[in-house]
C-alpha cells in the first residue's frame, strides 16, 4: 500500500498508522444514504513540509482512495495526524438552485420558472467540483420550479438517491455513483475467516408508505407481511405516488441481518457493500459499515457491526376532502427575507402563501424597537399569556384569580369581576409604593416600620412598641 501527499510518496517509513471508518445508518434503514469514508493517519513529522490537500493511497499502482484533509493534529513531538474525508465533505455546502431555473411554464396566469432535475443533479456536482458517470436516473426529467437554499447539497443528492430507491457514495477517484441496496453481495466470507461473530435479527423489506400528514391518505405499497420502509417526508422531489412506487420496486424484498464480527478481511469490501456472510449451509447478507478498520501490511482487518431495528410508525388518519395534495414547495429567499409556500393539486395550484423571515441582526433589531422595514413586535401570545405593551398578563381558563406584572408593580385580580385582591408597587395617586390586599395573613408576626410588631402566640396574641 503506498500514500501519496499532493501526488509525492511518502515513505513507508514515515507512516505509523491508517484506519478507516465508514457508516450507512445510525439507528434504522434508510434510502438515500450519502455515504463518506473518513480516515486517521498517523505519520512522522519529517513526512510533512507543507501541509497536503489531497492524500491518495494505491494497492499494487491501482488508485484506492482519493482523500482531502479535514484535520490534523500537531501536538505530539514527533507524530502528526492528519484526519482524511473523501468527495462527499465536498457536498457540505448549501445549494442555490435558482440561478439555472430558465425554462418556463404557464399555469394559469402564473408564468413559473423551472430546471429539469437532471440539471439541478450536474449542476450540484460541478458546484462541489466532483464528477459522475451517472447520465440519466428514475425521475431526471421532473420540472422543479421551487428551491431552498438553506438545504446542503448533500441533502438533495441524498433526495435524488432515495427516489431512486439507491445509496450513493464516491468511488475511487471521488465520482458520485449510486448504489443499489437490494442487489447481490459484493463479497463473500466464510466464519472460518473471522474470530467471532454475532448473528442478530433478520429484516425484510414488503412494504413502503410515504405519509406527509397533508395528503388525505398515504402512499402505500406492498404489505405487513415484513417490515415497512417509510420514505422521508422531507425528500422534496417525491411528489407523486409513482415516486414511491419506484422506490417499492428497487427495495421490495430486500433482505438483511443485523450482523456483529470484531476481525474479518475487509479488503474487497468499501461502505455500502452487501456482504454476505456463510457458514457454508446458511448466508447472511448485511451491509459494510465499520469503524477503526486497520491496515496491515496491504490487508484491512477489522469489525463490521450492523444494529438496525424495524422502524414503527402511525400512519396519519384525515377524514374529509378527497383531493390529494400533488406538492408542496417551499422558496427561501435570504436576500429578500421572504419565504414562499406553494401548494398544488394534481389539478392547478391552489395556494400561495408568503411570510416574512428576519436574521439574526433584524430580529435585534425588532427587540431593540427600531423595527425593520416599519415592522415592530406588539403583542406576543402564548397558551396561558400575553406579553404587550401594558405588561406580561397571565390568565388560564378556569383559574380564580389573573395576574399583570408591568413597570407599575404587580396586580392580581378575580378573573369573574376584575376585583383587586392584592397590588405591590407605585400607586399614581398616592405618589408612593404601597402593597393592598383584600386579606394580608401572617403566620407568626407582622412588622409595621422599625418600632412595632404584632406577634402570634399560643395563647393569645400582643402588639409590641420596640
Amino acid at each position: 500500500m503506498k500514500i501519496y501527499f499532493d501526488g509525492t510518496e511518502v515513505s513507508a517509513d514515515y507512516i505509523a498508522s491508517l484506519t478507516k471508518s465508514g457508516k450507512v445508518y445510525d439507528e434504522y434503514f434508510k434510502v438515500g444514504s450519502t455515504i463518506c469514508e473518513s480516515y486517521t493517519l498517523k505519520v512522522n513529522k519529517n513526512a510533512i513540509t507543507t501541509m497536503p490537500s489531497i492524500v491518495t493511497i494505491y494497492s499494487s499502482s491501482i488508485l484506492k482512495k482519493t482523500l482531502y484533509v479535514s484535520d490534523y493534529n500537531d501536538d505530539d513531538n514527533v507524530f502528526t495526524t492528519l484526519n482524511l474525508e473523501d468527495g462527499m465533505t465536498k457536498l457540505n455546502f448549501r445549494y442555490d438552485a435558482s440561478p439555472i431555473m430558465v425554462h418556463t411554464k404557464t399555469v394559469g396566469t402564473e408564468t413559473i420558472n423551472y430546471a429539469y432535475l437532471s440539471e439541478i443533479f450536474a449542476d450540484i456536482i460541478s458546484q462541489a467540483g466532483l464528477t459522475t458517470d451517472i447520465s440519466s436516473f428514475y425521475g431526471d426529467d421532473k420540472e422543479i420550479s421551487w428551491y431552498n437554499n438553506t438545504y446542503m447539497a448533500r441533502d438533495y443528492l441524498g433526495y435524488i438517491a432515495e427516489l431512486n430507491g439507491v445509496n450513493v457514495r464516491m468511488t475511487a477517484n471521488n465520482k458520485v455513483e449510486f448504489i443499489p441496496i437490494n442487489t447481490t453481495a459484493t463479497d463473500t466470507i466464510t466464519f472460518d475467516n473471522i474470530d467471532s461473530y454475532r448473528i442478530g435479527i433478520q429484516h425484510i423489506i414488503t412494504r413502503v408508505v410515504f405519509d406527509n400528514g397533508v395528503n388525505p391518505s398515504p402512499w402505500i405499497y406492498g404489505n405487513t407481511n415484513g417490515e415497512t420502509y417509510y420514505v422521508n417526508t422531507n425528500n422534496v422531489y417525491i411528489n407523486e405516488a409513482e415516486d414511491v412506487e419506484n422506490i417499492y420496486n428497487e427495495i421490495n424484498g430486500f433482505t438483511y441481518y443485523n450482523f456483529k464480527t470484531n476481525n474479518c478481511p475487509l479488503n474487497n469490501i468499501n461502505t455500502g457493500d452487501i456482504v454476505a456472510f456463510t457458514d457454508g449451509t446458511n448466508t447472511y447478507n448485511t451491509f459494510t459499515q465499520f469503524s477503526n478498520v486497520k491496515l496491515s501490511g496491504s490487508t484491512w482487518c477489522g469489525g463490521i457491526k450492523v444494529d438496525l431495528d424495524g422502524e414503527v410508525k402511525q400512519e396519519t388518519k384525515i377524514v374529509g376532502d378527497e383531493d390529494r395534495y400533488k406538492m408542496i414547495q417551499q422558496t427561501v429567499d435570504r436576500m429578500n427575507n421572504t419565504v414562499t409556500t406553494l401548494v398544488a393539486t394534481t389539478e392547478n395550484l391552489v395556494e400561495t402563501v408568503q411570510t416574512d423571515m428576519y436574521t439574526k441582526t433584524e430580529i435585534q433589531r425588532i427587540v431593540d424597537g427600531t423595527g425593520v422595514d416599519g415592522v415592530k413586535v406588539t403583542k406576543t401570545e402564548t397558551m396561558n399569556g400575553t406579553f404587550d405593551i401594558d405588561g406580561m398578563h397571565y390568565e388560564k381558563n378556569g383559574a380564580y384569580t389573573k395576574s399583570t406584572i408591568n413597570e407599575a408593580g404587580v396586580l392580581v385580580e378575580k378573573t369573574a369581576n376584575n376585583e383587586e385582591l392584592l397590588f405591590a408597587g407605585y400607586d399614581n395617586s398616592l405618589g408612593k409604593t404601597v402593597v393592598r390586599s383584600e386579606n394580608l395573613w401572617t403566620k407568626r408576626y407582622l412588622v409595621i416600620g422599625e418600632n412595632s410588631r404584632i406577634e402570634d402566640f399560643d395563647t393569645g396574641g400582643g402588639v409590641f412598641l420596640l
